[in-house]
């Protein structure tokens, strides 16, 4: 249901797609690589409404813009780029959906989101930086929550899946295209 419209185009939607205007600038996210493409697939069947998201590594803002109109009562966006912070703010703007995504330079743990539990997390980075931050990941989110995580090389899946688990994160679905993986995951 999906569509991914790049700003300098128009596209009439039917009924039941869903429109994503986005302008990537130089941030990552235009929903053509298979990591984001994975994500957007899985965020659109996990979504079911009113959810409150953290999108880690936020690049373009696609991940939440896309959790956001699948229903998501807000999402929070951290990044660690100047560039892609400006670039995610414009492009949830475009999409009208700017009053509920807000957007911090930064990474976890961040003092804006301290102590804050979030229905479903968002990573997709890279399998060492989801190893290093996986500590903070867990502690972000809530009991039974959801985490949908990708930039996961085929090879450093088992590595991930347990860090993951070692911080009481299960695996509950393993989407794969080429060498990449995107993992559906749950906090028991």
């Amino acid at each position: 249901r999906l569509v991914i419209c790049p700003t300098w185009r128009t596209y009439e939607t039917n009924l039941d797609e869903v429109l994503i205007v986005l302008d990537p600038g130089m941030a990552f996210g235009t929903g053509h690589h298979p990591t984001t493409r994975m994500c957007m697939e899985l965020i659109e069947k996990t979504v079911k409404g009113g959810e409150c998201v953290l999108d880690l590594g936020c690049g373009s803002g696609i991940l939440s813009i896309t959790a956001v109109k699948m229903g998501a009562k807000s999402s929070t966006g951290l990044e660690i780029e100047s560039n892609a912070v400006v670039v995610s703010e414009v492009n949830s703007k475009v999409n009208d959906v700017s009053e509920k995504i807000t957007i911090y330079k930064g990474t976890l743990p961040h003092k804006e989101i301290a102590g804050k539990l979030f229905d479903m997390v968002l990573a997709n980075i890279s399998a060492k930086v989801i190893i290093d931050l996986s500590k903070y990941i867990a502690q972000s989110l809530r009991p039974k929550g959801r985490l949908i995580m990708s930039g996961v090389l085929e090879q450093s899946l088992v590595d991930v899946q347990d860090v993951m688990k070692m911080n009481g994160i299960q695996f509950d679905n393993v989407l794969r295209d080429g060498d990449w993986v995107a993992i559906l995951a749950s906090k028991y």
